[in-house]
Order: structure tokens, then sequence, then C-alpha cells
């Protein structure tokens, strides 16, 4: 399993379902409009996967002349780059877990594993964790805990704080969250954020179902 989804096998059809699916945040909501007629412009133009979609809207000089071959207006499929991208987090700097051990960061970073999608690579079976506590000599809760927060971070709005704060609620994996109740996970992880105060925003109900969702289509990767 890869860190990231593979954007080769994601069809132009599954993502408009995807966003048709999905409670897209407010500033995103403008997608919906013309969803259909913007999509078939698209497979006409050659555009087939989420890859080529990516490929297309790379760079600005790449939109624009997207925006001329299908008539479709340029802030429109600059905000679909914008939706799009987030189904891609970026890589979090071992730094950024900073309650874990210090020590067994740097050492980490000092092998070259420095960020959520190296770990990840090197920690994502339960065999590799166990092989490189042998090699390494890193204590296995350690190792189990760090790959739970790197696994998490990948479903799109997770941040560290946000991983942390799920696996004090009894989540560890992507699977977990995505077949998660809505209302119990909402009230679980408000009842961890005020008894620990991992997150200061208000976090509702509404943002637990959209992260659910998220976690749906990475857990099955």
């Amino acid at each position: 399993m890869s860190y990231y989804l593979d954007a080769e096998k994601i069809t132009l059809e599954e993502i408009k379902k995807r966003m048709q699916e999905t409670d897209l945040i407010p500033s995103h909501a403008s997608l919906l409009e013309g969803l259909n007629e913007n999509f078939e412009a698209l497979q006409r133009s050659g555009i087939a996967t989420l890859a080529d979609l990516r490929k297309e809207t790379k760079t600005t000089k790449r939109i624009s002349s997207l925006a001329d071959k299908t008539n479709i207006e340029l802030q429109y499929l600059i905000l679909l780059r914008r939706e799009t991208g987030g189904y891609f987090p970026k890589p979090i700097p071992i730094g950024s877990f900073d309650w874990l051990p210090k020590e067994e960061c740097k050492r980490l970073e000092e092998m070259g594993l420095k960020d959520s999608v190296l770990l990840y690579e090197r920690l994502d079976t339960k065999e590799k964790r166990a092989a490189f506590r042998s090699e390494m000599k890193f204590d296995m809760q350690f190792l189990d805990l760090l790959f739970s927060l790197v696994e998490l971070s990948r479903i799109q709005w997770v941040s560290p704080k946000v991983a942390r704060m799920l696996i004090a609620a009894g989540f560890k994996n992507s699977k977990e969250v995505a077949n998660a109740d809505p209302e119990m996970l909402y009230n679980s992880i408000s009842q961890v954020n005020k008894e620990k105060s991992f997150y200061k925003m208000k976090i509702g109900l509404r943002d637990i179902k959209r992260l659910i969702k998220a976690a749906d289509y990475v857990s099955k990767e």
C-alpha cells in the first residue's frame, strides 16, 4: 500500500463522484456548479484519470491552455486543482510530532527517515517494524505509535495534532476512522480534546463527517 492515492487508477468519473458525495468546504462548493458539463469537457480534451488532471493543471501555462481548449473558466480549473491537490497531503516532518521522544526522532532523521512518507514506506507492515526494531534497537511500542500517527496523516485535513487526538480517542488507523459512526467519533474526539486540549479550534460534527469520508478513500488503497 502506498502513502498516496494512485492517481493513475482514479478515473475522472470517480473524481466527480467523490466531489458529489463529499460535503465540500464552503470555499470549494462552487465546483458543483456546472460539474457534469465541465467534466465532460475535460474528458473530451483527453483527460481520463486524476494523474492526467494533475499533469494538465500543474503549471500556470498548462492550466491556461486547458481553459482555452475546454472553454472551462480558468478560476474553476484553479479551484479544481486545489480540491484534488488536497487528496495528496504534504509530507509531515518527523519533528512536527514534537511530543514524541526527541532522541528517537533524531535517530530516525539521521537515518534519512525525515518525514511521514519515508516513515510510512519503511514501517507499513508489522513485519517491517519488527525487523527495524531488531536491527536498529527501537522500542516496538514507539514504532507502532509512530506508524499510527503517520498512517492517519494520509487522511486529508489530518495534521499531527489531529492524528494525536484520534489515537487518544482510540482510532489507530484510517480504516478505523472510515468505519466510525460520525456521532460516536465526534463525541470521542470532543471528550479527549476537552480533557487534554489538543486542539484550540472547535471541531464540528460536519467536520467529522468530512474526515470519515476522506478516510474512506485512503483506507481502500
